[in-house]
Order: structure tokens, then sequence, then C-alpha cells
């Protein structure tokens, strides 16, 4: 009888065991705990000796600022590319508790909009950010900020946090202007 009992219990053990496994494949662990990776790279150059933009991506959000100003509480993505002699450019703010308040639209205009880009990033130093790489899991997806620079000489602005805003109100402001007024 202790036989059989001792059978028993290890054919639960082996029961238990393969649930275990079969679970941990069917939903295998993930990073949404909340899990922080920081690869920000410090040596990332803060200087960009090129002027010419070729592509540019930009998204933050106002939602957790102090102050947003006159951007209000919102999330703003805008991007922009030169291709065949001409920029092709798109805007989008919205709220995300009320998908009804989205403001989109794309506009083409020539390369001149790319040098007034420029104008701001070198006025407001956007490269100090270069480097910048910090996720942490778990946090919505438009939180925080992200812009993506890509020069003529190969040179780049690469800067990403998602669980705080690096760019201050006057740099949002003067991106979003630019791009509102070539959108709208």
């Amino acid at each position: 009888m202790k036989k059989m009992w001792k059978l028993i219990i290890l054919l639960i053990l082996a029961v238990l065991t393969a649930a275990v496994f079969s679970f941990r494949k069917v939903y295998p662990p993930s990073n949404t705990g909340g899990g922080k990776t920081d690869n920000t790279d410090p040596n990332a150059p803060k200087v960009i000796s090129s002027t010419e933009i070729t592509s540019f991506k930009c998204s933050f959000t106002t939602a957790n600022a102090l102050n947003p100003g006159g951007l209000g509480r919102r999330f703003y993505s805008f991007e922009a590319s030169l291709q065949s002699g001409k920029v092709i450019g798109s805007y989008r703010s919205d709220v995300s508790s009320s998908p009804d308040e989205t403001i989109s639209g794309a506009f083409e205009t020539d390369p001149d909009f790319m040098v007034e880009l420029q104008a701001i990033i070198s006025e407001h130093d956007i490269a100090k950010y270069n480097g910048i790489s910090i996720r942490v899991g778990g946090l919505p997806p438009k939180l925080g900020s992200r812009i993506y620079v890509t020069y003529a000489s190969g040179e780049q602005i690469s800067a990403a946090n998602n669980q705080s805003n690096f760019l201050t109100v006057s740099e949002m402001e003067a991106l979003e202007a630019l791009f509102h007024k070539f959108t709208f």
C-alpha cells in the first residue's frame, strides 16, 4: 500500500511539473512587470557637424508636464523625410483618453523645411540628448519622449525614454509650431 501512495505522489508531482512547463511555454515571462532597461550611451556624440537632415521622427507627451504651456495635455508625433528633392511630413496629436480629439495631417514641401528644423535643433541643442535609451516595461505606449534625426553625413541623434519626457516645454513648443505651420 505504501508503494502505491509513493507512486501516486510521484505521478501527481510529474503532472504538476509538466503543467508548469507547458504554462510557461504558453505564457512566457514578459517585461510588462516594470523592469527597467537602460542602454544609454554616455559616449554618444553631443555635437553633430552635419546640418543636412534627411529624416526626422519625434514623439512626446505633455500629459505629465507640470506646465505644458500652450501644448495642453496631449501626445504629439511628427515625422519628416527628404525624398526626391522634397520633404514629406506628418503631424499627429491626440488625447489618449479621447480618440475623437485627434488632430492629424500630412504635408509636402521644399527642403527649406529641413533648414528650419535644423535651426530648432541647433538653437535648443537637441544633440545633448543623443544616446539616451531608457525603457521601463509595463508603461503606456505614449509615455515619455523619443527623437531620431538622421543626417546626410550618416551622423544621427537618437534618444528615447518611455518613463519621462527629456524634452523641455520650449523645445516641444518649437517643434510643434514648425510642424503645425507646414501641416495646417
